[in-house]
């Protein structure tokens, strides 16, 4: 009976060490590596899915260089859709890119690298669209540009950088299109502009600045539209040069120029864009042209003179185009001919002149006032 029980406890002690290490061999076993093939031979179809020859494809896929043979990229599949992480490599194995996808969409973290593996461009995908903070770096490894995302529109802070690293342009943005004030600026840090948007047009103060610190243009802006008085500036001591008024985007009222030492250039006057009233321009101390306009054409007597001061040439106008007698001088201000045009616009005589003596030429042609 002794005996009997002893073999007993023997097998037990036996089939419990069997146990043992037949447990031992399952838990030391290596787990199955995930299916990989070359990229090539997937079958890609219309609908965006790959298949593997014939079945959706679940698993990995490489891509190698033709020469070295390496890895240039691995793509991760589950039933047919790209999903999981996928990377890219250069032709000496280093990462260029990775990011993650999931079920046929960028979703989530990306790092992407230029050639040698220097930082590109990094954020965040969601379902396939940019979202969250966005940064991007020149080949240097300078800034190039920091955004807000959501669902793939810009949104919020933007900024901009120029090579060296110095700052371009900062926007705000509300669903992509700027919304407040955007300041943009030289490579040196320079203010170049300070604009006002709404919505994503002009609305509000405009101002522009030459690299020398001085102004360069002051506006006003209503729903994109140029509004209220504009002046513009030389970068030559800070001097005024232009300066009007505008209603509705178009000129309304005075318009001046003046050079850059502040003498008057241009000083007429606008209705509705076009220029109405009287008209003059100077060319330094001399008056250059002097006449009259109605809602854009020229009528009345106007003069015409070189930058000299002599006399150029002299008329008069109905509707828009040149009428009656027109006389006409050379460089030195001695008469060089007369035309006489009809209401077309048409010269029907012609004199020309030397300076102590005159001919008559009757010679009727085409002539259009531009």
């Amino acid at each position: 009976m002794k005996v009997q029980n002893l073999k007993q406890l023997v097998t037990a002690v036996l089939t419990f060490l069997f146990i043992l290490s037949s447990d031992a061999q399952i838990s030391n076993a290596p787990e199955k590596k995930a299916k990989v093939i070359k990229h090539e031979v997937l079958e890609f179809l219309n609908n965006g899915m790959v298949q593997y020859k014939g079945v959706p494809y679940t698993g990995e896929s490489w891509a190698y260089f033709d020469k070295p043979r390496k890895i240039h990229e691995k793509f991760t599949w589950l039933n047919g859709s790209q999903h999981g992480p996928y990377s890219e490599y250069n032709e000496v194995g280093t990462i260029i890119a990775k990011d993650t996808w999931f079920q046929g969409k960028k979703h989530g973290g990306f790092d992407y690298r230029y050639g040698l593996g220097q930082r590109k461009a990094k954020g965040t995908f969601k379902n396939g669209r940019l979202d969250g903070q966005v940064w991007g770096w020149y080949y240097t490894g300078t800034p190039k540009y920091y955004g807000n995302y959501s669902s793939g529109v810009r949104n919020g802070k933007n900024i901009t950088y120029f090579k060296d690293g110095d700052v371009e342009q900062i926007a705000y943005l509300v669903n992509g299109k700027p919304n407040g004030t955007i300041f943009s600026y030289y490579t040196d840090s320079i203010l170049r502009s300070e604009i006002e948007f709404q919505n994503g047009v002009k609305n509000g103060y405009s101002y522009k600045f030459h690299r020398s610190g001085c102004p360069a243009e002051e506006a006003y802006y209503i729903n994109g539209k140029l509004d209220s008085v504009k002046r513009v500036y030389g970068e030559i001591g800070c001097r005024l040069i232009a300066q009007s008024s505008l209603k509705n985007g178009k000129n309304e009222g005075r318009f001046l120029t003046f050079d850059f030492t502040g003498d008057t250039v241009m000083d007429c006057t606008y209705v509705g864009g076009d220029f109405d009233g009287l008209y003059k321009t100077w060319h330094g101390k001399y008056l250059e042209t002097i006449g009259s306009y109605n809602l854009g054409e020229p009528i009345g007597y106007w003069y015409y003179n070189l930058s000299s001061g002599l006399k150029m040439r002299h008329g008069r106008y109905m509707d828009g185009k040149m009428f009656g007698k027109w006389y006409f001088y050379d460089v030195e201000g001695y008469l060089l001919l007369t035309n006489v045009y009809d209401e077309e616009g048409d010269i029907i005589k012609q004199k020309f002149y030397k300076r102590k003596r005159k001919c008559m030429i009757k010679y009727p042609h085409k002539n259009e006032h531009k």
